[in-house]
């Protein structure tokens, strides 16, 4: 069991795009921390009502920016499959630590899958308003923001258009 959690860690490792959560992670690994390794790895955080929920910090079970783009590649794939390719979407963001990446590295999902993307200006108050900013033929509106999440956790919500 624990060599499996510390080969789950270790690739999740090597792909984590962020230096602070890669450090972070490297330092549990390294401690052999299992009941920490444990509970950042029992599963991956789930869409709710209010977006994806969650404390900042490394591993599937943590806001991060490896979670937020495998999100935003979801909501990519959705938008394609629904004949969307080159549909526009308006991203929102608000002040707390991250949001601002997790927006910017939304963006690029929906770029790198043939989507345009639009970031609205930095940062507007929580919770972003993208559905009040959004221009005509947007498709999709994602937004970082704690408004539901246990402050000062931002996490993203998507609107539908």
């Amino acid at each position: 069991m624990h060599d499996d959690l510390i080969a789950r860690a270790t690739a999740w490792l090597a792909e984590d795009p962020d230096t602070e959560t890669r450090d972070e992670l490297g330092k549990l690994i390294e401690a052999g921390d299992v009941t920490e390794l444990a509970a950042r790895f029992s599963g991956t955080l789930q869409f709710g009502t209010a977006g994806l929920r969650g404390e900042l910090g490394a591993g599937p079970m943590r806001m991060n920016r490896s979670v937020v783009i495998r999100a935003a590649a979801g909501l990519a794939a959705y938008l394609k499959a629904k004949g969307e390719t080159g549909g526009l979407v308006v991203i929102g963001y608000d002040a707390r630590h991250k949001s601002a990446d997790f927006a910017r590295d939304t963006a690029a999902v929906m770029t790198g899958a043939g989507l345009r993307a639009a970031v609205l200006p930095p940062p507007l108050p929580p919770p972003p308003p993208p559905l009040a900013l959004l221009p005509p033929g947007a498709v999709a509106r994602p937004a970082v923001t704690a408004r539901h999440n246990p402050p000062p956790h931002p996490g993203p919500h998507a609107y539908p258009r």
